[in-house]
């Protein structure tokens, strides 16, 4: 019975503690998070370019603006 009480006695003193001590095991998930946030982000950003550059469409907007430039360049 008396171990019972020690456990819970520890519980409430580490949510009651204020020494602004973060343990590595909360820094170490906060960074896996993180870090695979990030990789999904890249990821979806990949994907976007990857169907952008396979795609058929094309696109005349920077050509036109480029000869536009060599021949106001040209007068």
């Amino acid at each position: 019975m008396h171990l019972k009480n020690d456990r819970c006695h520890k519980n409430i003193h580490f949510l009651r503690d204020d020494s602004a001590r973060v343990p590595f095991a909360v820094i170490g998930i906060f960074l896996v998070i993180l870090s695979t946030l990030i990789s999904l982000n890249l990821t979806r950003m990949d994907i976007k370019m990857a169907k952008t550059m396979s795609s058929n469409i094309e696109i005349s907007a920077p050509d036109q603006a480029l000869a536009y430039a060599k021949f106001s360049k040209q007068e």
